[in-house]
């Protein structure tokens, strides 16, 4: 006859080590929350510059003035750009993941 035992361990065998769990020392979403703060970065450079040559090349259609209006536009975008690449980096540097 065979006899059959359930045998539980609840303090460890002697010599054995005990092995801890790895922490991150970053929370689990890390990346895509620095993915999400890049894309933003991205569409805050992006959409003033594209918008500003857009208008001014429109303006330029209307009234004539060829290169004037873009130039223009391409330089109000690129300081709006400035501002809200400054804006969303001090925020990303105060908010933490």
């Amino acid at each position: 006859m065979v006899e059959q035992y359930d045998i539980t361990l609840t303090k460890g065998i002697r010599g054995a080590t005990k092995r801890k769990k790895k922490t991150s020392p970053r929370p689990q979403g890390f990346v895509w929350y620095y993915l999400g703060i890049a894309g933003q970065i991205g569409y805050t450079i992006a959409v003033p510059i594209a918008g500003g040559v857009i208008v001014g090349s429109w303006i330029d259609s209307k009234r004539a003035s060829a290169p004037v209006g873009t130039l223009v536009g391409l330089g109000i975008g690129v300081g709006v750009a400035v501002i809200g690449f400054v804006k969303v980096l001090q925020e990303s540097v105060n908010k933490k993941p």
